[in-house]
């Protein structure tokens, strides 16, 4: 009786600290997702400003059709990129 008695208080110890690791373990999960979203964001912003400003700098130079062409077929080409270097890494 006295071995049941220590074989219960040892597994709740156990779960007890496997419950406080798995508590630190989501923590940093949950701030490194954030941290993800929001560099996902940053860098998302900072594909359309670079795209503005081309297409800004190609405005001056040529018309705004043209421009907007050049600017957009480089947004399908970098996206493209991206997608085919996603199936790659998927496979």
């Amino acid at each position: 009786m006295k071995s049941i008695a220590q074989l219960i208080v040892r597994v709740t110890d156990l779960v007890e600290a496997e419950g406080r690791v798995l508590r630190v373990v989501m923590l940093r999960l949950g701030l490194g997702a954030a941290l993800g979203v929001v560099a996902a964001l940053m860098c998302l912003i900072g594909l359309c400003l670079v795209l503005v400003a081309a297409y800004t700098a190609l405005e001056a130079a040529t018309s705004a059709p043209v421009a907007a062409l050049v600017t957009g077929l480089a947004s399908l080409l970098v996206g493209g990129a991206l997608i085919w270097t996603i199936a790659r890494i998927n496979r």
